[in-house]
């Protein structure tokens, strides 16, 4: 049994060794293989960042993580390390690894690089050295700003677009910007933008700049050869710690402006469209009348489309509603231009003919020399209705008058109004009016009533006026009339005809006479505190009376 055991442990170990063995053998035989290389940019400048590649090809498997290089921060400033790998093309067995790793000083001169190791690698890169050359600010301002003409060549009146980059880098201040200028030409900027950017001339802890973009908006008023002077900028730049100052003018561009005699519309491509409303050609007054007029061009500005002046109509309101306008510079580079605009034709006056004529224009297209023709459609609408504007005179002269005209139908529509409310109410002079109109009606009651040859009937006739003449007094028979006692003998006949067996032969005349004459009979005031009136209303003689 002692014999067995001591036979297992020298098997388990010789295997033990010979396992050791092998895993010696495999890792010398893959460090053997390993190949490792260091490349960098053609021209280091300093202040600008550069590429150190390293590139290891061996059988050991490796990750990014598997360089060392944190000893470049002592001279450097490292930016965002970038790793691939790859097979080899001469051998299946053997993998690419390569690390670029952006670097940036601002020292010049002669500067070693210590050697990389990797983490599974037993064997470690040669050290080296760089030359970094001093970049003057002049060289680096060369970039700094950049000017575009789309179109060499053009027509007198016609738009041309022309563009400003200007790059914002860390190390550059720009102070000030002058814009470019042309003789014979209207330069308006259009718009002013800021975009990022990628490049490898840009600081790599900000691998991402900004670049400024004007666009201009350029047309020549003359023909000719024309200079465009392009913009200035001046500034500094940071570097080594101290600011260097610099001015820089854009490219001048060069462009032929050829004639336009007729001066007429250049454009690519121009489309007009019209509406109007309402679409029956019969309104009344006070009824709007539209029209839209939507004009759209390519390679125009709005400043160059047609002025949409608005018509003198004297008889209509004539007023802009809404006025849209756009410019926009596409992706295939044109610039398109849109004007909408509503007018509006408000007819205050009727039997009248709302007449507009077609509007024509002529515009030239660059391109192939050719003329054509927009219109801007017009139309015709009869006006028709009633409406009281048509009976208000339009002639200044007149309004004086036809303001007092409104002025006293007015107050006399008022003092109407409160007039007839006082009438029936019987206020003031106006009770008075009313007692007297009742007293008229009265008497024209009583001579409807009256008869020449029937003294009872001209006897109920005075008795009944009598009655609505003197409400306040009982009257009954004829000695109660308050005009009685000094027309006795009158009424006296009367009652005596009234009861006489011939009746009819009696006439009238007496007391027609008696009553006529006191139609407006008033009663006489009291003298001396003396009632002249008897308990029925009869009249006494007044009588002086005296104190003993």
């Amino acid at each position: 049994m002692v014999k067995l055991s001591l036979f297992f442990k020298l098997l388990v170990l010789v295997l033990l060794c010979t396992f050791s063995t092998a895993l010696v053998s495999t890792a010398e035989a893959k460090e053997e293989n390993t190949t490792i290389k260091i490349s960098t940019d053609k021209e280091i400048f300093s202040g600008k960042s550069f590429n150190v590649r390293v590139t290891v090809i061996t059988n050991v498997k490796l990750t990014a993580s598997s360089i060392q290089y944190e000893h470049l921060k002592n001279k450097f400033q490292i930016g965002n390390l970038r790793f691939t790998q790859n097979p080899a093309e001469d051998n299946k067995d053997l993998t690419v690894y390569k690390w670029d790793i952006p670097l940036l000083t601002n020292v010049s001169g002669i500067i070693s690089i210590e050697p990389f190791s990797f983490s599974g690698l037993s064997k470690a890169s040669s050290p080296s050295q760089i030359n970094v050359i001093k970049r003057t600010s002049k060289t680096y301002a060369k970039k700094f700003i950049k000017t575009l003409l789309r179109n060499p060549n053009a027509i007198e009146g016609q738009l041309v677009m022309y563009r400003v980059e200007t790059d914002i880098l860390p190390n550059v201040k720009i102070q000030t910007y002058t814009p470019p200028t042309a003789e014979d030409a209207t330069i308006e900027l259009y718009q002013e933008k800021v975009i990022s950017r990628v490049s490898k001339e840009n600081s790599i802890n900000q691998p991402i700049y900004k670049t400024q973009i004007r666009e201009y908006k350029i047309i020549f008023n003359k023909p000719g050869a024309k200079v465009i002077e392009g913009p200035t900028i001046e500034g500094f730049i940071k570097s080594n710690g101290s600011n260097n100052s610099f001015s820089q003018k854009g490219e001048i561009q060069n462009i032929n402006v050829k004639p336009n005699p007729e001066k007429h519309l250049v454009s690519e491509n121009i489309t007009v469209a019209v509406q109007w409303t309402p679409d029956e050609k019969e309104v009344s007054v006070g009824q709007a009348i539209t029209r839209s007029i939507t004009i759209r061009g390519t390679d125009n500005a709005l400043s160059q489309f047609p002025a949409m002046e608005l018509p003198d109509l004297p008889d209509y309101d004539v007023y802009v509603e809404k006025t849209k306008e756009s410019e926009k510079l596409m992706k295939n580079k044109k610039f398109v231009s849109t004007l909408t605009l509503k007018q509006v034709f408000v007819p205050k006056k009727n039997h009248t003919t709302f007449n507009i004529p077609d509007v024509k224009f002529t515009w030239l297209n660059p391109n192939n020399g050719e003329k054509k023709e927009a219109t801007i459609t017009g139309a015709t609408y009869e006006v028709s209705g009633f409406s009281f504007n048509d009976y208000i005179p339009r002639d200044p002269r007149y309004a004086h008058w036809l303001f007092a005209g409104v002025a006293f139908i007015l107050i006399f529509g008022v003092f109407t109004y409160y007039s007839i409310i006082w009438y029936r109410n019987r206020v003031g002079i106006y009770g008075k009016l009313h007692k007297y109109f009742d007293y008229q009606g009265y008497w024209k009651q009583m001579r409807k009533s009256w008869s020449k040859n029937d003294p009872f009937q001209t006897r109920n006739a005075i008795l009944e006026w009598a009655q609505k003449r003197w409400p306040g007094q009982t009257i009954v028979g004829l000695n109660d009339i308050p005009f009685y006692t000094a027309n006795k003998e009158a009424f006296d006949n009367l009652s005596a005809a009234c009861w006489a067996p011939d009746h009819q032969a009696w006439s009238d005349s007496e007391i027609r006479k008696v009553v006529s004459k006191n139609k407006n009979y008033r009663r006489p005031k009291a003298k001396h505190g003396i009632n002249p009136y008897g308990l029925n209303g009869e009249i006494y003689e007044t009588v002086t009376q005296k104190l003993k």
